[in-house]
């Protein structure tokens, strides 16, 4: 059996984590059933498979019981406090600090377990270890006062106009190549309702694996469809001036094979 990507323990036999975390599927305590079609695509968007639901119930068995239930169950909570009111209501909001860490470590979860979630096809771009020092940095035990999302992540919000009450996509990406010093780019583009979280997450080329990732690698100009979180905001207003429709979703998650900007310290 494999083992949990956060922990040594080993992996779920039930479900796993949801990639759209399950109390979307109710509304003040009533659930909610929506008749619609989940679509599965894997590399190059080619179509793996196609299913009716009743509801945002797909889930990703990567993870333990133990981490499912407790540190991430918790993080979970503290994220739909805080975007709530974007998913379902489209309402606008300032982002404190608090509220900036909490979104950035919901997205790097949520990132890990999709990144992992295609072992089978292709090699993960955020590594085990990394998803260890991310749990322990979590844990009463530990001595970080910071949260250890790898430095070079960068992760941005954005605002999307569906054409059904409740749409949701969630889409791997991969940058390869020509860049300097770097292996691979994940790039990880999250719908759920009107709310958007797009991370990108690079890797070291083998041989310059010890040395340390640039504080940022991408530096859109003039974006006016996404807010910047992280690293380093201390406050953020959503939604962006321009929102995403599903004709220009594609061109955004597609915006960094046009445009690459390395920064170094």
């Amino acid at each position: 059996m494999k083992p949990c990507i956060f922990c040594p323990n080993t992996r779920t036999t039930k479900r796993g984590e949801h990639i759209w975390d399950d109390w979307l599927n109710r509304d003040n305590g009533k659930q909610i059933r929506r008749p619609s079609t989940v679509f599965e695509h894997g590399e190059n968007g080619a179509l793996v498979r196609e299913y009716k639901s009743d509801g945002l119930h797909a889930t990703r068995a990567v993870v333990c019981d133990k981490c499912n239930n407790t540190w991430m169950s918790d993080i979970t909570t503290s994220a739909k406090y805080q975007m709530e009111g974007f998913i379902r209501h489209d309402r606008p909001g300032t982002l404190d600090e608090i509220g900036i860490v909490t979104i950035a470590t919901f997205a790097f979860m949520k990132s890990a377990v999709l990144d992992w979630s295609a072992e089978d096809t292709r090699q993960p771009c955020i590594s085990r270890s990394l998803c260890t020092q991310f749990r322990d940095s979590l844990m009463p035990w530990s001595s970080t006062v910071d949260i250890a999302i790898p430095p070079g992540t960068q992760i941005w919000l954005a605002r999307y106009r569906g054409e059904r009450a409740m749409e949701a996509f969630a889409v791997i990406d991969e940058l390869k190549g020509g860049l300097v010093n770097i292996q691979r780019i994940l790039v990880i583009t999250y719908v759920v309702g009107s709310f958007v979280f797009q991370l990108t997450a690079p890797k070291w080329r083998r041989s310059n694996r010890h040395q340390d990732m640039p504080a940022q690698v991408f530096k859109p100009i003039g974006d006016t469809k996404s807010i910047s979180i992280w690293p380093n905001a201390r406050t953020a207003r959503w939604p962006p001036r321009t929102q995403l429709s599903r004709s220009t979703l594609e061109d955004f998650r597609e915006r960094f094979r046009r445009v690459v900007v390395i920064r170094r310290r």
